[in-house]
C-alpha cells in the first residue's frame, strides 16, 4: 500500500528534463497531483511536452530556481517531493562553482524547503557516479557502502557533485529525522525521450555514437538502465513505507562500451555509427552492482539492454535529433 493517496500532491524539481518527465507521467497515470516545478513554466519549446502528457489536467507547473526561497513556495501544500533537479554538465569553467556547489547547495534547499512544509517523504536523484570508484576489482559487487574515490574538480567534476550532494542529503537526513529521506542512484540511463529536443549528455552521447560525430564520452564498462525503470525506482521509493532511509541503486546490467557500439551497429545499419572510444582490448566486465535493495521493494525485473537501446534511437528519429534513414 502507498504512503500516499491517489490525488496527493507530489512536487518533482526538474521536472521537465529526461527522467523528470518520465516520473510526472508515471505519477500522473497513479492518479497523483503534480507540481512540476521548472525554470520558466511560459517557456512552451522547455515545458510543452509536460502539458501535452495524459491526465494533464492534474499537473501545474511552477517556478523554480534551485534555491530555497523557490523551494519554499513550490513545495507548500505539497504531501512529497521528489527532487531530481541538477547541473548536469560533465565541464565547466569553474567546476567547483559550476557543477559542484550548485549540486550540493541545490539539494540542501530542497530538503530544507520541504522539511520547512511538513512535507513527509522526499526523495532525491543521485547518479552512480557518486558509489562507483575505479580500478573495479574482479569480481567487485558495489553495495551501498561504496563512495567515489576518484572524482575530483579536475577528474569528473559531475561525479564529485553527485558524491558531495548525497553525503549532504544523508547528513541532512540524520540531523531531522522528522523528514524521510531516500535516494536513488541510476546508472547510464538509456530509453525514449519525451522531453523532445531538450537532450541530457546520455542521451547527446548516443547520438554522437550514432552518428559518428566527435566528443563521444565513455568508460570500458558502464551499468546501463531504462529511463522507464528509473521513473518506476523513484515513485516506488516514494510510495513504499520501508524505503525511508534506504539508498537504491538502479541497473539493469553492466556492460563494455564496444557492445554498446556494436549493438548500435547491428540495430541500425544505415547509420555511420563511429568506433567505440574505449580501449577494444578491454575484457568482459567482471563486476556487477547490488540492486537487491531496491528489488525488495518490489522493482526486481528491468528493461533489457536491447530494446532500451533501440527505444533509444526511435526516440531521437522521432524528436527528428537524427535524420530518419
Amino acid at each position: 500500500m502507498s504512503l500516499f493517496p491517489a490525488g496527493s500532491v507530489v512536487a518533482v524539481t526538474g521536472a521537465n528534463g529526461y527522467i523528470g518527465t518520465h516520473i510526472v507521467k508515471l505519477l500522473l497515470a497513479k492518479q497523483y497531483n503534480v507540481r512540476a516545478v521548472v525554470r520558466d513554466p511560459t517557456n512552451e519549446e522547455k515545458v510543452g511536452h509536460l502539458r501535452s502528457l495524459p491526465h494533464s489536467d492534474r499537473l501545474q507547473l511552477v517556478k523554480g530556481e534551485l534555491n530555497e526561497t523557490d523551494y519554499q513556495k513550490a513545495f507548500a501544500g505539497a504531501q512529497a517531493v521528489i527532487h531530481v533537479a541538477t547541473p548536469y554538465m560533465y565541464t565547466a569553467p569553474d567546476a567547483d562553482r559550476d557543477i559542484v556547489q550548485p549540486a550540493v547547495a541545490g539539494t540542501l534547499a530542497a530538503l530544507r524547503a520541504a522539511l520547512g512544509n511538513g512535507v513527509k517523504r522526499i526523495v532525491v536523484t543521485s547518479s552512480g557516479g557518486a558509489f562507483l570508484h575505479f580500478p573495479v576489482p574482479d569480481g567487485y559487487k558495489f553495495s551501498v557502502t561504496d563512495w567515489n574515490s576518484n572524482a575530483s574538480l579536475t577528474n569528473n567534476p559531475y561525479f564529485l557533485s553527485k558524491r558531495r550532494a548525497e553525503e549532504a542529503a544523508w547528513q541532512f537526513a540524520r540531523d531531522h529525522p522528522a523528514l524521510q529521506v531516500t535516494v536513488v542512484n541510476p546508472l547510464y540511463v538509456l530509453g525514449p525521450s519525451l522531453s523532445g529536443t531538450n537532450l541530457n549528455q546520455s542521451l547527446a552521447n548516443i547520438k554522437r555514437v550514432l552518428m559518428a560525430e566527435p566528443g563521444v564520452h565513455s568508460l570500458p564498462h558502464i551499468g546501463v538502465v531504462d529511463v522507464r525503470d528509473v521513473a518506476a525506482a523513484h515513485v516506488l521509493a516514494l510510495e513504499h513505507p520501508a524505503a525511508a532511509g534506504q539508498r537504491l541503486f538502479c541497473a539493469s546490467r553492466v556492460l563494455h562500451f564496444n557492445e554498446l557500439v556494436d549493438t548500435l551497429r547491428r540495430l541500425f545499419p544505415q547509420y555511420p555509427v563511429g568506433s567505440a572510444p574505449a580501449p577494444p582490448t578491454a575484457p568482459p566486465a567482471t563486476w556487477s552492482i547490488d540492486t537487491q535493495p531496491l528489488a525488495a521493494l518490489g522493482h526486481a525485473h528491468y528493461i533489457e539492454f536491447e530494446p532500451m537501446l533501440r527505444d533509444t534511437v526511435l526516440s531521437l528519429v522521432q524528436h527528428k535529433v537524427v535524420p530518419q534513414l
